[in-house]
């Protein structure tokens, strides 16, 4: 990528990774504003042809390993609420792994963030399944993106209560923190067998190229030697009948030097005296 190319996306990053509690100057919005108007500028380079853009399948890997960690973060920051809940074991959440008790007045946070940071990723993984389609159907986890799309999709549905719960088992109070932390648990899941797979894939291709470069230019070089063996048979085929129509044209040249010598030697012969 060109060295401008790279200021705009790293001027976007840093106006997306701002602080949602900064209120006073810079205030958020405006941190959102620069990175909106640098990503603005990049489409208009890429538009113009004036951007040479990312190379297919580069960087797609760390990108999930990237996600993959704030998954991760989030799905243990959602069960840390929950206590000495059963539905741990289901996640697959070890308990002494988890942070500090989120206080109950910042569950509220903590869920929505999660939620908007689902939705994000839903916009972004829609996109890298257009531009890296090729990419994802070699690899054969195209299924597996989708169901990725879907798990995060889960994260977006409807709230119906007026606050966000963490309740227990099937009281009356539901635990949204919980369900949140499964949907994002699940979506973990699937990425990190993305990039397995993708790994896998890479390391096939590249030790495929190696082999196949070899047995490549046999045709050619068999072909060539068949020529080259034909060549002489074809000037040796040539040469012998080149050599059998030479034969029959000194035949019947001399066979019609004979016949003319023939009918002049009879012509020379004195015709007979009459009989006295």
């Amino acid at each position: 990528m060109n060295p401008s190319e790279v200021e705009l996306l790293e001027e976007a990053v840093r106006g997306l990774a701002g602080d949602g509690l900064d209120w006073y100057r810079p205030a958020t919005e405006t941190h959102l504003a620069a990175a909106v108007a640098a990503l603005d500028s990049q489409l208009a380079a890429l538009g113009g042809m004036q951007a040479e853009g990312f190379v297919p399948g580069a960087g797609l890997r760390r990108w999930l390993a990237d996600v993959g960690v704030r998954l991760d973060d989030l799905s243990l920051r959602l069960a840390s609420g929950a206590g000495g809940h059963q539905l741990l074991r289901e996640l697959a959440i070890d308990r002494e792994a988890l942070p500090e008790g989120t206080p109950w007045y910042r569950v509220d946070n903590v869920f929505f963030e999660a939620r908007g940071t689902g939705w994000a990723l839903v916009q972004m993984l829609e996109g890298v399944q257009r531009d890296q389609a090729d990419i994802l159907d070699r690899a054969g986890v195209t299924e597996r993106w989708e169901r990725l799309r879907a798990e995060l999709a889960m994260t977006q549905r409807r709230l119906w209560s007026p606050v966000v719960m963490s309740g227990s088992g099937f009281g009356p109070f539901a635990n949204h923190t919980l369900v949140m932390a499964l949907h994002i648990s699940r979506a973990r899941d699937l990425v990190e067998e993305i990039a397995t797979a993708l790994g896998e894939n890479a390391a096939q291709t590249s030790s495929g190229d190696g082999v196949t470069q070899a047995p490549a230019s046999e045709p050619e070089v068999v072909e060539v030697e068949r020529e080259t063996q034909a060549e002489p048979e074809a000037a040796d085929q040539q040469e012998a009948s080149q050599e059998e129509a030479g034969q029959e044209e000194a035949g019947q040249e001399e066979a019609g030097q004979e016949e003319a010598g023939q009918e002049k030697a009879g012509q020379e012969e004195p015709a007979p005296k009459a009989s006295e």
